[in-house]
């Protein structure tokens, strides 16, 4: 079935112009709040938070309204307005305020290492060869 350039052109703008509005919506909420950012990743805008760059919480929209992904469950969440998506925040953001558990694992890990190294240079200066006057 051949579809017509012309009515097709004009859908996908119809549908991206109703999209602006919602879009100036979520970013009136999100950009003042601390950790927040605006990105766009392979073609695909979203609002990201979290530390050191990774983003824990992702808020797009799409056909059915205002979207929240979260990373630690690989989940969507469909919140449809942005009143729901103010109501999702006061409750569920602080939970995502750390580090992730794969950054928490690795800081664990790689930690008592280093804290290691440094006081075995440590003792190692103190063990050195010292100077009599």
């Amino acid at each position: 079935m051949a579809t017509d350039s012309g009515a097709y052109e004009a859908a996908c703008r119809a549908w991206a112009l109703r999209q602006v509005p919602l879009w100036l919506e979520v970013r009136v909420v999100l950009k003042d709040r601390p950790k927040w950012r605006f990105e766009i990743n392979n073609g695909s805008p979203g609002w990201h938070f979290g530390l050191e760059g990774v983003s824990r919480l992702v808020i797009s929209v799409d056909n059915s309204g205002v979207c929240v992904y979260i990373h630690d469950v690989d989940r969507v969440r469909h919140l449809g307005t942005v009143a729901e998506l103010r109501w999702w925040l006061e409750v569920h953001e602080a939970d995502y305020e750390g580090f992730t558990p794969l950054q928490t694992a690795i800081l664990g890990t790689l930690l008592p290492r280093q804290l290691e190294q440094w006081k075995a240079a440590q003792d190692s200066r103190q063990d050195g060869p010292s100077e009599t006057p």
